[in-house]
């Protein structure tokens, strides 16, 4: 059992770590260095680096969940009744809750991003100022998604970390 509950935690916190690094790193290196390039650099490697990195999100974030639930149920003295039944409980339901509307608060993000992409692909020559509104306007709602998304993660990894102890 002890060996079980060892790989079952690495098999969470690794897939936790690349996800909540990979939202941090799109959210505070990413996102401001593709504005402070400008447009020409942007939409030239922009849509690699984000469809990557989103990818990587998603599929550590998906794997840090399933795997999580696992945990739930396997952990010794520990089951789903619990989930917001005790301190314990409280701690990881919180952070489950938290993490699942970051998936989806993310993947809402992405969608602008790709409607960004799409624009930028279209785009025969300067873009009008009606298109550039458009663009700045999902730019914004994806950076503040992002913004969100971090602070969800980060706070749910505080919180199953912390609900270790209790």
């Amino acid at each position: 059992m002890q060996e079980e509950m060892v790989v079952l935690r690495i098999l969470h916190i690794a897939p936790g770590a690349v996800w909540v690094g990979t939202v941090l790193f799109m959210t505070v290196v990413l996102e401001p260095a593709m504005r402070k390039v400008g447009p020409d650099v942007a939409r030239g490697l922009g849509p690699h680096m984000i469809n990557s990195a989103f990818a990587l999100a998603m599929g550590s974030a998906g794997l840090t969940i399933v795997i999580g639930l696992i945990l739930v149920e396997r952990t010794p003295g520990r089951d789903f009744g619990q989930l917001f039944a005790n301190d314990w409980g409280w701690m990881i339901g919180i952070g489950l809750i938290m993490s699942v509307i970051g998936i989806a608060l993310g993947v809402v993000s992405n969608l602008a991003q790709r409607q960004i992409i799409a624009i930028g692909r279209s785009l025969q020559g300067p873009p009008t100022p009606q298109i550039m509104g458009r663009i700045a306007q999902l730019q914004g709602r994806s950076r503040n998604l992002a913004r969100t998304v971090s602070v969800l993660v980060l706070v749910a990894v505080a919180l199953m970390a912390a609900a270790r102890w209790v």
